[in-house]
């Protein structure tokens, strides 16, 4: 997402979101299905940074509408800030090999000629079937990893009550909205286990990961945990999201093509786009993450007309949509797991989510 975009999804976001805050608040409130591991604290400092990188980025974008001196003062200070940080050098060293041998371009090309395009505006993937995937992996690993999740970290007490005036935009969205908007969660929102699954997609063939696939590693190496699991895979595929060359990281051309797209289309982005709007709807719900994927296509549409935005507006909502249904699916299973601690006849027994059939599921229904 260019920046340009981004600022004004962020504008347009500010308008809407405020008529769903009491909705939000009410979701935040029956959190209690994270029940996962404790939250990992707010930093004051960190949150700065990232109020900081928000306003920075704004002001670059928007630096040349203002008169005076204004622009050239946010630009400075917010630089100087920024330049305080020594985040660590991010990527598997292998990561960074952009250039393909003889072989391994040969085969990239072959598998992108041999693809079956429907329809350029169709609905790329199956938000039913995409989400019974997902429940899948979680009904077959739930015997040694039972689903779970922490409580998604907001905007430190500390920030709220010495940045409104900072930031007063910023700081009125959720801190994952902002960090997945600016491609910073893996800095902001790190996990830890980034790099073990960016070593395991490595090993997988070229163009041969499906999202469910992707799902199951990084679901096992997070043990469980449905808000990590969700998040280190966006953590991964957002690494570099602003260089040139992001469709041609060895990572990038391990995934498989998700779009309908053949012409100025980026398998990077549909990727980015769909996990990013599926751990937005998890933590948040399907209503808020739905409003944010339209506020941001419109966002698209207004700054630039790509053929590529059609099926941008298709994995916002697909994702939004998954994330919410994964939502409810830990609240089902923690709904069965608390009635069988309730129950002395089955108070050591384990509830099983039931296997979905996918056998019936058409591939974009």
């Amino acid at each position: 997402m260019s920046s340009a975009r981004l600022a004004l999804c962020l504008i347009l976001f500010c308008f809407v979101h405020s008529a769903f805050a009491q909705v939000q608040d009410l979701q935040l409130e029956r959190a209690s299905l994270f029940v996962g591991q404790n939250a990992i604290e707010a930093d004051a400092d960190s949150d700065r940074m990232l109020c900081l990188t928000s306003k920075f980025k704004m002001a670059s974008t928007f630096g040349h509408f203002l008169k005076g001196n204004s622009a050239h003062n946010i630009d400075r200070v917010a630089l100087l800030e920024l330049a305080k940080l020594d985040f660590p050098e991010e990527g598997l060293p292998e990561d960074h090999l952009n250039v393909l041998d003889a072989d391994e371009a040969k085969q990239v090309e072959a598998i992108d000629a041999a693809r079956v395009i429907r329809h350029p505006n169709a609905k790329p993937i199956s938000v039913r079937r995409l989400a019974l995937q997902l429940k899948k992996v979680i009904q077959e690993e739930q015997t040694n990893f039972p689903p779970s999740a922490r409580p998604v970290p907001n905007w430190s007490s500390e920030f709220i009550r010495e940045g409104a005036r900072e930031c007063p935009v910023s700081i009125r969205m959720p801190k994952l909205l902002l960090a997945l908007g600016y491609g910073v969660s893996n800095q902001y929102f790190p996990t830890n286990t980034e790099d073990q699954l960016a070593k395991e997609l490595l090993q997988a063939p070229l163009r041969s990961l499906t999202p469910d696939e992707v799902f199951r590693k990084s679901y096992r190496i997070n043990r469980g945990d449905l808000y990590l699991s969700l998040l280190t895979i966006e953590n991964v595929i957002s690494r570099h999201w602003d260089e040139p060359t992001r469709e041609q990281r060895k990572i990038s051309l391990r995934l498989g093509w998700i779009t309908n797209c053949v012409r100025g289309c980026t398998n990077f982005g549909a990727w980015y786009h769909l996990f990013g709007e599926m751990l937005y709807g998890f933590s948040y719900g399907s209503l808020p993450a739905y409003l944010v994927g339209i506020v941001e296509n419109v966002g698209a549409g207004l700054v630039s007309h790509s053929f590529y935005a059609g099926q941008e507006f298709w994995m916002n909502r697909i994702g939004a949509r998954v994330g919410g249904r994964l939502r409810r699916t830990l609240k089902h299973w923690e709904k069965h797991h608390n009635d069988s601690h309730n129950d002395s006849h089955t108070d050591e027994s384990m509830p099983v989510l039931p296997l979905p059939d996918l056998s019936t599921e058409g591939n974009a229904s």
